[in-house]
């Protein structure tokens, strides 16, 4: 059974403005582009990054870090695995500089700010998904 494809979703030009590293299996790409002060972003939203690949590009869907609209930034944190797939690839190359396609954030599943307080626990991987903006 195949199911009808949805409308794509705009693509959004985007350059890494800087590159750090957190530690040492976790990345931080900040991304800069024209349409990045008028992005939607709630505490918890992702949004897809078209990364290269050896087959042209791959779509990486990856959690919001930071979003500061009056510098156009936009910033992402990529854990690093052992497993070398494109996102990973991608983060451990990235250069300030380099041109990249976004789609607009995804905020179907964010945090929901009167919620009850939870006790979020995890790893470097686990603290991804959860922006120093959504810990308070």
């Amino acid at each position: 059974m195949t199911y009808p494809r949805r409308n794509p979703r705009p693509n959004l030009p985007a350059r890494v403005r800087e590159v750090r590293d957190v530690t040492g299996s976790m990345r931080e790409i900040d991304l800069v582009g024209p349409d990045v002060p008028s992005l939607r972003v709630r505490p918890g939203a992702h949004l897809v990054v078209r990364v290269p690949a050896d087959d042209g590009e791959a779509r990486r869907v990856y959690s919001i870090w930071r979003h500061d609209p009056a510098s156009s930034l936009l910033s992402l944190r990529i854990a690093l695995h052992d497993a070398d797939g494109p996102g990973c690839a991608w983060a451990r190359k990235a250069e300030p500089g380099d041109r990249i396609t976004l789609e607009p954030p995804r905020t179907k599943i964010t945090l929901d700010d009167g919620g009850v307080p939870r006790l979020r626990r995890g790893d470097e991987t686990g603290a991804v998904p959860f922006p120093l903006s959504a810990l308070g």
